[in-house]
């Protein structure tokens, strides 16, 4: 026979689920990364650095070597 959750339980179950504080995010995607990136990106480029340099600079760091947006 099932498990039967009571009333009670199933609205301690959904206050809980409801008052989760939103996950800190540890690992993103190659085009979240340069979504985050984006400020320092432009700002790079205000200093008249171009793409290619900023993108090689990108994969110098190995972290964001594979974006493949």
């Amino acid at each position: 026979m099932p498990t039967k959750i009571n009333t009670e339980a199933l609205e301690r179950i959904r206050a809980k689920l409801n008052d989760l504080p939103p996950k800190p995010k540890d690992a993103y995607s190659g085009r979240e990364a340069i979504t985050e990136l984006e400020a320092a990106i432009r700002h790079a480029q205000s200093l008249d650095y171009d793409i290619a340099e900023i993108a090689t600079m990108l994969t110098e760091n190995g972290s964001v070597a594979q974006i493949g947006c």
